[in-house]
């Protein structure tokens, strides 16, 4: 997820937790794996025709930095724990429960969450190993529902699940470092991001059974809960379509992320084709 309506309440919501076996089958699609296979097929063969492959000492230098940055990303989580509030008991039992509602569901491990103090509506999933990370911005916290915040920690979930966040933590030193073919790296592993977001947002609208939530989420995301009263389904959908054409795969392709647009057709036609109604 990525950015405002008065506070909302934070109770959990009634509706309880979803008895799908097939939860997180039905939200993945094979072509995820097979645009990341291709992606990294054709950056191999990038790599050879360049030489890059074949040096020695670069591969060396690779490692040694991928290490470092595997080191600081545990820096970068501890730095939470440090600087920012774990979601644990007291007064904040409610978004324990919750966590570990999803967590049981999902069969994952137990998941790390902190809320940090920032304005800007946003969420995201650090780590590439137990314990992982996910981190709330307060506004996230304050201005969503209660069932759009769990919508958005379902998404950050299916992140660590799914392995994207191991994944990025591995193929990020790539996009950086790589002389030249840095950016070309970077492009190509978009495809697949922008994949495994909209796989997310798939596994959190057959979570909360509602695509209209995960739509609010998303749109609160991206323009703050304020205005989100004036951005509708109905907006997002002219929106669409006004935009579509090359111009817009291009500059689409620029992301790691899909457009709101496009997130927000793609949760109604998944939810469509699920038979998922609210």
């Amino acid at each position: 997820m990525s950015p405002q309506q008065p506070p909302t309440s934070t109770s959990v919501s009634s509706s309880s937790p979803p008895q799908q076996p097939n939860l997180l089958k039905v939200a993945k699609e094979r072509m995820d794996a097979v645009v990341l296979m291709l992606t990294a097929m054709f950056l191999g063969g990038l790599f050879l025709l360049s030489g890059v492959a074949l040096d020695i000492g670069l591969i060396i230098f690779f490692a040694i930095v991928l290490g470092g940055i595997l080191f600081y990303i545990r820096l970068f989580q501890i730095g939470f724990l440090g600087n920012a509030l774990r979601v644990q008991s007291g007064k904040h039992a409610h978004l324990l429960e919750m966590v570990n509602e999803i967590s049981a569901t999902l069969a994952m491990p137990t998941v790390d969450v902190f809320i940090t103090q920032d304005p800007y509506l946003n969420a995201f999933a650090v780590g590439y190993h137990h314990p992982y990370t996910i981190v709330l911005h307060s506004a996230t916290v304050d201005e969503l529902t209660p069932d759009e915040l769990k919508a958005v920690l379902v998404h950050e979930m299916g992140h660590i699940k799914y392995k994207h966040t191991i994944i990025t933590a591995y193929t990020q030193p790539m996009s950086v470092l790589v002389p030249v073919l840095g950016p070309i790296v970077a492009w190509s592993f978009g495809f697949w991001s922008r994949r495994a977001e909209l796989t997310c947002d798939r596994l959190a609208t057959a979570y909360v059974g509602s695509p209209h939530t995960v739509a609010s989420a998303l749109m609160k995301n991206h323009v703050g809960s304020k205005f989100a009263a004036y951005l509708t389904e109905e907006g997002v959908y002219q929106q669409d379509v006004y935009s579509k054409g090359a111009m817009r795969q291009l500059s689409q392709s620029l992301s790691t992320h899909p457009f709101l647009v496009t997130r927000v057709r793609e949760v109604m036609e998944f939810a469509k084709r699920s038979g998922i109604v609210q």
